[in-house]
C-alpha cells in the first residue's frame, strides 16, 4: 500500500462517520471502526454476511433500507432509521446509500440522535404554546363576535369597521394556530382519524358554497364536474373537508378577478381522484417540487399572508388515508392541484 493509499484508510476509519460496502447480494465486504463500535462489537465474522443481520439485526432486508431503494447508478438514498446498537442502546441513525463499480454500493451512516432530541423538544414547545394560545383566542373570537353583533349594545359606524377588522385578524390567527396543533399530531402521529363513508360530490359542493362569498368578491366562477353516480369514499369527513377548502381556498386567493376556479370528481380503479384547478398566475417549475413543505410560501410574488403550513397539512392528512397529492402548473396559465382517496366498496 502506498502513503496515499495508506492516508486514505486512515481519513476512512477516523471520520466519525460510519461506512461500510456492500456486494450485489448484500454481503459486507468492507467497515470502518465506527460501524465496527456501533454495530458489530467483538464480532470478527462479518465478512461476507449479510448487511442486514449485522447492522439492521433482521433476518430480511426491511422497506427502508436505503441500499433496497437505491435504484440508479447516480442517485442517492436517505433512510432515518432507529436502531440498537450491539451494546443495546437505542439511536437515531441516517443512512445514505449510493453506487460504486459493478453494483456494489456504500452506506455512510450518521448518529442524528442528539439533533433528533433537539427536534422533538422544538416541537413539543410548539405543541404546548400553540394548546396554550388556542383557548384565549377563540375566547376573544367569541367575544368579537358577539360585539360585532349588537349583543352588548348598538355601534357606530367606525366601531363596527374597526371590530369586523379585529374579527378577520383574530380569525386568521385561530386558523394557523390551529393548523400548527394539527401538523404537530400528524407528525408524532398522535393524530386519530374517525372514518365513515360518505357521498364526495355532496362534500366538495358544501365547500363550494361555503367558499362562495370569498369568490363572490372578485367575481370568481366556482363549478364542478362529477359524474352523477359515485361510489362513497371512507375517510375522515372533517379532515377531507380541511383539505378541500383549504385548496380550493388557495385557488381563489391566487386567482385574479374574472377568474375560474373548478373542482372535478373522477372514479379511476380502486380510488377518487380529485381535481381542484384555477385560471390563476401558475406556478413555476422550480417550485412546484417545495410546496408541500412546511413553512413554503412560495417566492415573493406568489407569497401570501398565511403561515405556509395548509398544503404541508394537506399532505398529511391525504397520506394518512393512504392517498396521493401533488400539483401541475403552467405559469400565466392557471394550477391544477390533485389528490386520491380509496373508495369504501
Amino acid at each position: 500500500m502506498n502513503s496515499s493509499d495508506n492516508l486514505s484508510s486512515i481519513i476512512l476509519q477516523n471520520l466519525g462517520v460510519g461506512i461500510y460496502a456492500v456486494s450485489p447480494d448484500m454481503n459486507l465486504f468492507w467497515i470502518n471502526s465506527e460501524i465496527k463500535d456501533w454495530f458489530i462489537g467483538n464480532d470478527t465474522s462479518f465478512d461476507n454476511k449479510k448487511c442486514y443481520e449485522y447492522i439492521f439485526s433482521r433476518d430480511m432486508p426491511c422497506n427502508n433500507c436505503p441500499v433496497i431503494r437505491l435504484s440508479k447508478p447516480n442517485k442517492i438514498e436517505v433512510s432515518t432509521i432507529q436502531l440498537a446498537s450491539w451494546a443495546g442502546k437505542k439511536r437515531q441513525y441516517r443512512f445514505r446509500a449510493k453506487y460504486l463499480d459493478s453494483d456494489q454500493k456504500i452506506v455512510m451512516v450518521m448518529d442524528v440522535t442528539d439533533q433528533f432530541e433537539i427536534e422533538r423538544m422544538r416541537e413539543d414547545f410548539v405543541a404546548t404554546l400553540t394548546h396554550d394560545l388556542r383557548t384565549p383566542l377563540l375566547a376573544e373570537f367569541r367575544t368579537l363576535d358577539l360585539l360585532t353583533k349588537g349583543i352588548f349594545g348598538s355601534l357606530n359606524e367606525k366601531q363596527m369597521e374597526v371590530l369586523e377588522a379585529m374579527l378577520i385578524s383574530n380569525r386568521d390567527l385561530l386558523s394557523m394556530v390551529k393548523n400548527l396543533l394539527e401538523v404537530y399530531r400528524y407528525e408524532a402521529g398522535a393524530k386519530i382519524l374517525s372514518s365513515q363513508s360518505f357521498d364526495l360530490s355532496q362534500l366538495v359542493e358544501e365547500c363550494l358554497f361555503e367558499l362562495s362569498p370569498l369568490a363572490e368578491t372578485k367575481n370568481i366562477e366556482l363549478s364542478s364536474d362529477v359524474p352523477e353516480i359515485l361510489p362513497l369514499v371512507l375517510a375522515d369527513k372533517r379532515e377531507i373537508w380541511r383539505v378541500l377548502t383549504n385548496l380550493i381556498g388557495n385557488a381563489i386567493e391566487y386567482t385574479q378577478e374574472n377568474g375560474k376556479v373548478w373542482v372535478n370528481i373522477s372514479f379511476v380503479k380502486d380510488y377518487m381522484l380529485v381535481e381542484v384547478g384555477d385560471t390563476g398566475r401558475g406556478i413555476p417549475e422550480s417550485e412546484l417540487e417545495h410546496l408541500f413543505q412546511r413553512f413554503s410560501q412560495g417566492t415573493s410574488e406568489n407569497i401570501s399572508s398565511g403561515t405556509g403550513l395548509g398544503l404541508y397539512l394537506s399532505k398529511q392528512i391525504v397520506q394518512a388515508h393512504n392517498g396521493k397529492i401533488w400539483a401541475e402548473s403552467h405559469p400565466g396559465k392557471g394550477s391544477q392541484f390533485y389528490f386520491t382517496l380509496p373508495i369504501n366498496i
